[in-house]
């Protein structure tokens, strides 16, 4: 096999990548309309030898298999695309180009660290003991594009062995490795709620069945569910992120109320307890306002959770990128994430990466994900790329 040198990026490369990163930023797409962004990823990988783009009915996104040189196992690799509907506040040498949208998740770190390990696995390819799947995913931000992907077809022809996912993290030190066992990402259902009452006159309230006050008990009830029927061991979280009425009039009851909110948790036994709570609570609140109410679901999605055997291998990828003192540990959080639906059909990885301040002397502010002035530290990138591609070479040994 190649020197180590040779399974990492060359500096020129780095920079390769680095613009490649500029590139997505200046030209965020929502999810499902990563048209250019996937133009792109096409157009880095097809100068690339021994890849094979699938030829897949998908309208965003891209698949593709780096062919190695001795039969082994099948590693996926996975990015997201996709950005977010917020206005960017200037704080580097890209800029949004696309008003009102923006890269606030570092989806084009991952994407670019993604291509960049594509590269060196590329170049070495002789040597790779197994193929490599790259996954660029559209559709992480509304949790949809995993399952996209699968019902596609993506693993008809090809289906991995293991597959590795990791996302940026601004609060934790640029090229700190997260990489243990244990749930990395919450599992949730997003719901919708519509409560029909009846309208009449304000100044006749008796004439109505107020959804807006049905609505208020229902928001003030759901908070007891996390107090007095989870477990305060177990992580979880019942949510309402959206209320709207139907009124066009002034001094006017409404007749409808529409919510939208999420259940959130680790063990797919409390995010289902929490879950049945909320339809009771709705249908019991509604009738005792005597309102009706239709709960759907609008989304599922599995928790991502790493298994003790595949943080082995992690962990073993990042000491080769990193050095041992550089891991870290960090707890799960309650965020979701739609590798969750990847890791249902094969064993796989999410590491977190550091990608916030160099050290303790450095001042600048890495605001958190989904902030108007979010930006990574592009001193990881190389280190990502570089992570992923250990990954892969830890995972075929």
């Amino acid at each position: 096999m190649n020197n180590t040198y040779d399974w990492v990026l060359y500096p020129n490369e780095e920079s390769a990548v680095l613009k490649i990163k500029e590139a997505l930023h200046r030209h965020p797409e929502l999810s499902f309309e990563e048209h250019r962004t996937s133009e792109l990823i096409r157009s880095v990988l097809g100068r690339m030898d021994g890849v094979k783009i699938l030829d897949l009915p998908i309208d965003t996104g891209v698949v593709a298999v780096i062919r190695g040189g001795a039969s082994g196992k099948l590693v996926g690799l996975r990015a997201d695309i996709d950005a977010l509907p917020i206005r960017e506040v200037p704080t580097g040498p890209a800029v949004s180009q696309n008003d009102g949208v923006m890269h606030a998740c570092g989806h084009d770190f991952h994407t670019a660290a993604l291509l960049g390990a594509a590269q060196v696995l590329s170049r070495n390819r002789a040597e790779l003991r197994g193929n490599v799947m790259l996954i660029f995913q559209p559709a992480e931000e509304i949790t949809a594009g995993a399952r996209y992907l699968l019902e596609a077809g993506m693993y008809n022809e090809y289906r991995p062995d293991c597959v590795f996912g990791m996302h940026n993290r601004p609060d934790i030190q640029a090229g700190k490795v997260v990489a243990e066992a244990g749930y990395r990402m919450a599992g949730k259902y997003n719901y919708n709620i519509c409560i029909h009452g009846k309208s009449s006159h304000s100044g006749s309230p008796q004439d109505s069945h107020d959804p807006i006050v049905c609505a208020c008990a229902l928001v003030t009830a759901l908070q007891s569910i996390i107090s007095r029927n989870i477990r305060p061991l177990d992580s979880a979280t019942v949510g309402i992120e959206s209320i709207q009425s139907n009124n066009e009039m002034k001094h006017q009851m409404v007749d409808d109320v529409w919510l939208e909110g999420s259940v959130r948790a680790h063990d797919d036994k409390v995010r289902d307890l929490a879950f049945g709570r909320v339809c009771e609570m709705t249908e019991q609140i509604a009738a005792a306002y005597g309102c009706e109410a239709e709960l759907t679901v609008e989304d599922t999605v599995p928790a991502t959770y790493n298994t003790q055997e595949m943080a082995d291998i992690a962990k073993r990828a990042a000491i080769a990128t990193v050095g041992e003192q550089d891991i870290i540990s960090v707890p799960g959080g309650l965020g979701c994430e739609d590798f969750g639906w990847l890791l249902k059909e094969t064993p796989g990885y999410y590491y977190w990466l550091g990608s916030g301040r160099v050290d303790d002397t450095d001042e600048t502010e890495y605001p958190g994900w989904h902030d108007p002035a979010f930006h990574t530290n592009d001193a990881a990138l190389p280190i990502a790329a570089n992570l992923l591609i250990q990954s892969v070479l830890e995972a075929q040994k």
